[in-house]
């Protein structure tokens, strides 16, 4: 895993009046952590009720990264619908997984990909359920339950974790403050690996290519073209090299192209694939 590079953890709360303040009372906490360790990250806790207060807040973050190179934490104090499809916010607006997407890959490439999502939200890691190869990485990595999460449980694990990132600087000492909690921690290489696995099977399998050999040939014909190229022929045409595809779709996923640095943050390799 990647060193994660930030000077700032951004708390945005949408909560009940009768709900516990789980974001206002962690951002007490880490506000004594920096007191004691004097890491010069800026802490803020912002209280939002609607979708576009919201929206308008990750926009605010990403101008801020671009111009005066503000890396933050983004940490969601919101309740997950219960239909596993997003966010329930204080104004009763609902916002979507897919909405949100967008806004997390801007601000995730205006850091050079260091954007860390904490979802503590209730079934708050699908919201990885959309990642594409096809687009750039929407974060270097999120912290989310899959399940049902009490607050109680919220704050007693991010405190951990958080405890843990002010105090060592090992990702192992990070992953293990999770251990035996609600909260998962995915980072992007693995969102990476899974979706060039399902890629190669799903699109570079035998029938599929087939299907499109198929397609050619009869598009070829139509075009009153005689001697047509063997299926082989086609196939070697359509069927990406393994190793010059992977690299090339994760030189674009992690954003090696506007960033070459970030080419040695990178642990994942071809080898490690097995199609």
């Amino acid at each position: 895993m990647s060193r994660l590079i930030f000077n700032k953890i951004s708390i945005v709360e949408s909560l009940a009046d009768t709900d516990k303040k789980t974001g206002e009372l962690l951002a007490h906490d880490l506000s004594l952590l920096e007191v004691f360790h004097d890491k010069g990250l800026v802490i803020e806790c912002l209280k939002i009720s609607n979708k576009q207060e919201l929206l308008t807040h990750i926009e605010s973050l990403t101008e801020d990264a671009k111009i005066n190179n503000v890396f933050p934490i983004l940490q969601i104090e919101v309740h997950g619908t219960s239909d596993q499809k997003g966010l329930a916010l204080n104004s009763g607006e609902n916002v979507s997984w897919n909405e949100l997407e967008p806004y997390f890959r801007a601000l995730n490439v205006a850091t050079k990909c260091n954007l860390l999502v904490v979802m503590a939200a209730c079934f708050g890691v699908h919201v990885s359920s959309n990642i594409s190869l096809f687009d750039r990485a929407p974060y270097w990595g999120i912290i989310a339950p899959e399940k049902e999460i009490l607050p109680n449980d919220i704050l007693s694990t991010l405190t951990r974790f958080y405890t843990q990132l002010y105090t060592s600087e090992e990702s192992n000492g990070l992953l293990a403050s999770l251990q035996g909690s609600e909260l998962e921690f995915i980072t992007s290489e693995w969102f990476f690996v899974k979706a060039f696995k399902y890629y190669i099977t799903e699109f570079c399998n035998d029938t599929d290519l087939t299907i499109k050999v198929n397609s050619i040939k009869n598009k070829l014909i139509a075009q009153g073209v005689i001697d047509l190229p063997g299926d082989e022929i086609i196939k070697c045409v359509l069927k990406p090299e393994g190793e010059e595809r992977f690299y090339s779709f994760l030189n674009h996923f992690f954003m090696v192209d506007y960033y070459p640095e970030n080419i040695d943050k990178i642990s994942v390799k071809y080898d490690h694939i097995n199609p």
